[in-house]
């Protein structure tokens, strides 16, 4: 966080004037479990191990990670807590549309304009990331991108993104976990030129390799 601090000095990433680069302090196990046993499952062992050994929220993707607090009470509405223990039930297909989930899932971040990260707590999904849209659209996090053919219109754009989406709904194999989706934010923020110098950049982009290479050994 000090590296990207001095690298994003004033704050021009997208989201980082709300958490400005800095970690909330952990929660406890016990605070963990207390939570735990009142949504009626166990959170997901990687986000567990960010929330105690890290920070319990803060900075992260777009307007940062949410208190764990936060993201079980984000819903509103009168909405019961204990619906995080429900099973989460994914879209079929890219067409289908559905209104923001609230069964078995556990807001992570916002992303602004009403788009929010997800992480799915419970069924055979459990553990993954996955966005929201405010066009009553969510789907798997994935670092792939669609494939536009050259001066694609708006239409075949369109169908160039229900095309990735329809395989990655029907790929599970391929999902990515909070520690991925949050590796990819740090990684993105270090390469990212904020113009800084190209000794700067070397740097930075050393920084970027040995996050990344930690994470992998996680």
């Amino acid at each position: 966080m000090a590296e990207l601090r001095r690298h994003d000095p004033h704050l021009r990433a997208f989201g980082a004037t709300a958490h400005r680069y800095e970690l909330r302090p952990p929660t406890t196990i016990s605070g963990i479990s207390q939570i735990e046993e009142t949504i009626g499952i166990k959170l997901p062992e990687d986000y567990r191990d960010f929330l105690i050994r890290f920070g319990n929220g803060g900075a992260g993707p777009d307007y940062g990670v949410l208190a764990v607090e936060e993201a079980i009470h984000e819903f509103g509405q009168g909405c019961p807590v204990d619906m995080i223990g429900r099973p989460f039930v994914p879209p079929r297909t890219a067409e289908e549309r559905r209104s923001y989930p609230t069964d078995g899932v556990v807001p992570l971040a916002h992303a602004g304009c009403g788009n929010m990260w997800l992480l799915i707590a419970t069924g055979p999904e459990a553990g993954t990331i996955w966005s929201y849209s405010n066009d009553d659209q969510y789907w798997p996090f994935s670092f792939e991108s669609p494939e536009y053919p050259t001066g694609a219109t708006p239409e075949q754009r369109l169908d160039a993104n229900d095309h990735l989406l329809n395989r990655l709904l029907s790929d599970p194999t391929h999902r990515l976990n909070f520690w991925a989706w949050y590796g990819d934010w740090v990684e993105r923020c270090l390469r990212k030129d904020f113009d800084v110098t190209p000794a700067r950049t070397e740097v930075l982009s050393g920084w970027a390799g040995k996050f990344s290479r930690l994470l992998h050994r996680k």
